[in-house]
This record gives C-alpha cells, structure tokens and sequence, in this order.
C-alpha cells in the first residue's frame, strides 16, 4: 500500500511541474487547403503537422481553432484570447496593426481566365475581376491599374464567379487554395493561368505589442530542421503529383485516339465485306439467266467504285496522325476528298480563330484563297447536316463580307462556281469551322457524296478534337514543369534571372548555329528545366557553404537523373529531357551522370553546358564571388583546376563567345 502510495505521490508531482512549467497557447487558423482542412471530421493540414511539431519538441501546448479566412481574421480582431493567427502575408497596412513571426513558407499569386477567352493582361485592366475580401491582394490589383474589383467571401466564390462568367477573371493568393476544387470539379482544362502577380512570404501573427518571444524562438528553430523538410515535402509537394497525373492524362488520350481509330477500321472493312457478299450472291444467281452477265458487269463497276471509294476514305484517315501539322493535314484530306466525290471540282477547310472565319487549305483554287477571312457570324452555317447551295455569288452579296475577301473571291473564281455543299465542324456543338466541295456546273450532288463529306466532317472533327486536348494537356504539363523549376531553384541559390539568361541564351546561340526557328524556340523554352531534377536533392545539400563531401557529391549528381524521370518519356519533350539528363556531360567523357564523349552528346545538351557553365562563371555562389565577363571568357578558353576547354563542343564555344560579347550588360542587372 506504501509502494501505491508513493508511485501516486510522483505522478501528481509529475504533472502539478508540466502544468506549472508549460506554456498555452490559443491558435486560430484559416481553412485553407493544404495548411488546414478536413477529412471524415478529422483537421489535418500543413499548419496542423507544424504546430503539433513545436509542441513535440518543446514545452508549448496550443489550442487550435479554425474557420474560414473572413471569420477566422474577425475573431482574432474582436476577441482578446486568441494568441496567435496564421497564415496571413504581410503588407504596409498589417505591419501597423501585427507583429510578425518568422516566414514559413511563400505563396504565388496569379490571374486566371477561362481556357477560350484569350484577352491579354493589359486589356483586362477594364474588365471585372473577383478576389477574395480582405484580400492583400486587392491593393496589388489597385496598384496594377484594375478598376472594377469584384470581392467575395472564399477563393473557390472568386473561381466561380469566373467559371459562370459574373467576371473576366479572379485573382488568386495561393494556387494550392484551389488546386483541390479545381480537380475535384474537373475545372482543368476551362481555366487559363494568364499573369502571375508576385511571390509573399506567410507566416503568423500576434498583435502589436503581443508578440511571444518563445513562439518565434521554437518556430525558428524547427523550420531549420529535418521535420520541418518532411512536413514541407508531404503538404506542399502538390505540383510533382500533378505533373505525374498530367503525364498520365497524356497516355489516356492517345489511347483514345488508338481506340477510335480501331473501331472507324473494323467498320470499314465490315463495310467492304458486306459489299464484297453482296455481290457474290448476285453473280450465283445470274448464271442462271443471260441477262445476268449485263447486271454482272453493273454490279462490277459499281462495287469497283465503292471499293476505290472505301479505299481513298481509308486513305484520308490513316493520314490522321496526330504527330503531324494541322495545315498539313487539312490540305491532304482537302485534295483526296475532292478525288473521292465525283461532282467536286474544288474544295476548301475553314476554321475559326479569335472569332474569324478563315480559309486554311483548298483544292483546285490558287493559294491566293488562303488569304480569304471574314467575321464568324457573316460565314455560311448549315449545322452539322449537308446543305447544297446553288449560286454562291448571289448568297455571299446578302452576307457581309470585307471588301479585301470579296476581291479575293473574284480573283480566284469563287464567283463562277454554280454548286456547293457545305457542312459545319462542330466541337461540343461549338462551331469551329466548314467545308465545301464546289462545282462549276449547276448540278445535284448526289446522297452519297453528301453522306462521304457528313463522315469526312467527322474525322476532320475528331483529329481537331484531339490536337485540341493534346495542346491543353501538353500545356498544362509544361506549366507544371515550370512550377516545378521555380520551386527546385528556390531550394538553390539561383533565381528566376538565372533560369532567363540560360533560356534566353541558349536561344541566341541556336540562332547563331543556323539551326531551324523551332528548334530553337524548343530550345529556349525546354532550357528553362535543366535544373528541376533538384527538387528532389536535400536543400542542406544545395545550400552548403563549404566543400561537399564525395558522398554528397553523388547525391548533387543525381539531380540529373531525377529531372528526367520528373519531365518523362514523351516523344513531345524528348529534347527537354536530354537537357535535363545530358547538361552536365563533357566532350572528353568526364561528364556525368554517363560520361558520354563528343557527339554522344545530343546537340541540345551541348548548347545549354557552355551557357550554364558562364552563367554559373557570373552568379555569386557561396562559395565564390561573381567573376567578370572578361575572367569568364579566359576560363572557357583557357581553363582553369574545374574547367577545362575541350569540356565542350569547340563550334559551340566559338559561337558562344561571338554572341555574348553582344550580351554581356546581361548580368550587370541585380537578382
């Protein structure tokens, strides 16, 4: 009994020192996703792993309360209890009113628009936009030149109040608040990222003259260590796992395409078969009558025409790959669709662009048509249904067209024409365009010309659908990649200005080389990921003042291979991929992460290694300070006990060197 009696008296002594010696603290919080949010009644969040963190490793206890950004900011106003409010970006007005703990973390804002409205950044300064209220970001929008600001209660009320079309655009603080609603709501592919506005640190707050020493002392150290890198990694690492899913969303379509392409095959041989039966029935039972041989031979000649017909359509949509230009598509099938139908003597595709009609290819009239536009609403539409119009001179003097397109269409004889049928391209019956088939004789088209151009419209409708999609998703691949950058180069010293030059540069000295203007834009914009592989490198790794260690030295060289693995292997970004993997490659093989030698090294790799390499000459770096433009042509040339000239393509160097003199003031610019 003794014994019970003393284990009782330590543990009361035990906790009487926890309570008397620990602090409390009262925490209101936002509901933002991903700091704060719920999932079956349980808070779980970046914010909430944070503070739980701090009370692990010291003697603080918090009592966390969370609401929306509105309430969650007027309680902390109105009621004295609360100790500390996060997460809230500081501004001129709030240093006033708050103290500030040190940042956690920093936050993008940005415009969005919807995926079709393709107004730019200046012209939107008139138009309406919705951010949320009390919105740091309403002064930003002020100070931009945006007149009509629209404010809501919740970033996801600014997203649809734009997905509803009440506004222009909405302003956004933090990407992350609505990455989940957008996913969830399958917004992806409406909405359009058009301008980031800037980048703010958040952190906490108390108010002024209240500010817990302890807490900001805790908060710091914790921010320095390990847990706080895995905390980071788990809640703010959504833009790898949405890279990968768009990586994944580009696989899906073209196993669509495969799919369709498949079914619209089997249909066509089903249908020559068919034709091929029929007609082996008829010849048995003809032999039994003299005036079969007559029907035989109709019956011959007709299924030659439907065979040579099925074969010009089979034709035409296994020229319907997707890798190819859409010019060049349109003006084969144009030109085979006008062999097919026997009445067509011409024939041309139209597409609708930034609300104009133009013509993108013909068959039988002079190049000079492609030149023909006019307004959406003065073009011919007849919906998704064949419609045969005699006399176009006569229907295009009702229409409005533009006095330029008129002149054309009398210079290259759209006027003689007697006969057309025409038939819309729809995409979610949107319309995006027509075609016609034309003749010069006032003649009928028959009912199987008009149903081979209804099943031509489709395919030309599917391939457009496709190309459409497949640019999103590339797209928003590549947006994805270039967030990725921006973050890996924040774990780094470098900066924004860094990825610039490098792009900006390499693009340069492809043009110096001669090679063709799309390589080279490919160059410019793929260059900007060469270093995304470091999102995955330790940041105490990349930021160490010292020598590195051979151990760490591996771990840095991996980041290569880490970048190709994040871009993939999509034939699209091939080039993105051998900069990221190949960058760091040498021309006498003492490179990495293979050691390829010479022109084992794509062209593409070869061009960016020399601009990273003077760059890398330029930067301030812990451990040296920014050598001149004139030091760092000697070192290229000369070398130096890290950089040797025969590290690289010696017709490259040469170039390099003509073009950076032209350059250099380039890094006489702050970071």
């Amino acid at each position: 009994m003794a014994k019970y009696n003393k284990a009782l008296f330590i543990i009361i002594i035990i906790i009487f020192y926890s309570i008397l010696f620990s602090e409390n603290y009262n925490v209101i919080i936002s509901d933002y996703y991903p700091d704060v949010f719920y999932i079956e009644g349980n808070r779980i969040g970046f914010a909430i792993d944070l503070l739980n963190e701090i009370e692990n490793k010291t003697s603080l206890t918090f009592n966390i309360e969370s609401y929306d950004w509105i309430e969650a900011y007027k309680k902390f106003m109105e009621d004295d209890k609360y100790d500390v409010l996060g997460f809230i970006v500081p501004n001129e007005y709030r240093k006033e009113m708050f103290d500030f703990y040190t940042p956690v973390h920093t936050i993008t804002s940005f415009l969005m628009t919807l995926n079709d409205d393709e107004i730019d950044y200046e012209n939107l300064k008139d138009e309406k936009i919705s951010v949320i209220k009390d919105s740091f970001l309403y002064e930003e929008l002020k100070k931009r030149g945006f007149k009509n600001i629209v404010e809501v209660n919740s970033n996801e009320k600014a997203l649809e109040y734009l997905i509803l079309k009440k506004v222009r655009a909405c302003a956004i603080e933090d990407e992350r608040t609505i990455e989940k609603y957008i996913i969830e709501n399958d917004y992806r592919y409406k909405l359009r990222y058009l301008e980031e506005l800037n980048t703010y640190p958040i952190t906490f707050v108390s108010k002024k003259g209240k500010k817990i020493k302890i807490f900001d002392q805790e908060l710091k150290k914790i921010l320095k260590s390990e847990e706080y890198y895995e905390i980071f990694r788990k809640w703010l690492g959504i833009d790898y796992s949405m890279a990968l899913e768009t990586q994944e969303k580009v696989k899906v379509y073209y196993f669509i395409f495969l799919i369709i392409t498949s079914v619209i095959i089997i249909i066509l041989v089903l249908l020559f078969i068919k034709l091929k039966n029929t007609n082996n029935k008829i010849l048995n039972k003809n032999k039994m009558i003299t005036e079969s041989l007559i029907r035989e031979k109709e019956l011959k000649e007709q299924m030659n025409i439907y065979s040579e017909r099925l074969k010009n359509i089979y034709k035409i949509f296994y020229n319907f790959d997707y890798k190819k230009n859409i010019d060049l598509i349109l003006d084969y099938s144009i030109k085979e669709m006008v062999k097919l139908v026997p009445e067509a003597e011409k024939g041309s595709i139209a597409l609708i662009k930034n609300n104009i009609w133009k013509i993108k290819a013909v068959s039988g009239f002079p190049n000079k048509a492609l030149e023909a536009w006019m307004p959406v609403e003065s073009a011919v539409k007849v919906s998704n249904h064949v419609k045969q119009i005699n006399n176009l001179k006569r229907y295009n003097n009702s229409q409005n067209i533009p006095l330029e397109t008129e002149n054309i269409f009398k210079e290259i004889g759209s006027y003689d024409i007697k006969s057309t049928i025409f038939i819309d391209l729809l995409d979610d019956n949107k319309f995006i365009g027509s075609i016609s088939l034309n003749s010069n004789e006032d003649i009928e088209f028959s009912q199987d010309s008009k149903e081979y151009l209804e099943i031509f419209s489709k395919f030309i409708e599917i391939f457009l659908n496709l190309k459409r999609r497949e640019e999103q998703t590339l797209q928003a691949y590549k947006y994805s990649l270039k967030k990725l950058t921006i973050v890996a180069e924040k774990f780094d010293y470098e900066t924004s200005e860094h990825m610039g030059r490098i792009s900006f540069l390499s693009y340069e000295l492809s043009k110096e080389m001669n090679f063709e203007e799309e390589f080279c834009k490919k160059i410019r914009e793929y260059s900007f990921y060469h270093d995304i592989g470091k999102i995955l490198i330790p940041i105490d790794y990349l930021r160490k003042d010292g020598k590195l260690n051979s151990d760490e030295w591996e771990i840095i060289k991996n980041h290569t291979i880490y970048g190709a693995n994040i871009i993939g292997n999509s034939e699209m970004l091939k080039i993105a991929k051998n900069i990221a993997l190949f960058h760091h490659e040498k021309m006498d093989g003492t490179g990495y992460p293979i050691g390829l030698m010479g022109e084992e090294i794509p062209i593409e790799a070869r061009i960016v290694s020399v601009v990273d390499v003077y760059d890398a000459l330029r930067s301030k770096r812990p451990y040296k300070e920014a050598f001149s433009h004139e030091k760092s042509i000697d070192i290229l040339i000369n070398g130096d006990e890290r950089t040797k000239p025969e590290h690289f393509d010696k017709k490259i160097l040469e170039k390099f060197i003509d073009i950076i003199e032209k350059n250099k003031d380039l890094y006489d610019k702050k970071e």
